[in-house]
């Protein structure tokens, strides 16, 4: 899935559940990716310090 179909998705969820507030949506899906980002660089950093 690419970001933007993402985006798109989580906007629509948000609107379907009455969360019309872009940037209330915007903060909570900004937060959850940094989130994401974060553990998927921890996995990576976890791999490259076993391949060591």
């Amino acid at each position: 899935m690419t970001v933007d179909k993402y985006h798109e998705e989580m906007r629509k969820a948000a609107s379907d559940s009455g969360f019309s507030n872009e940037n209330l949506c915007r903060g909570a899906w900004g937060l959850a990716e940094m989130k994401l980002r974060k553990s998927y660089l921890d996995g990576w950093n976890v791999i490259r310090s076993i391949s060591r």
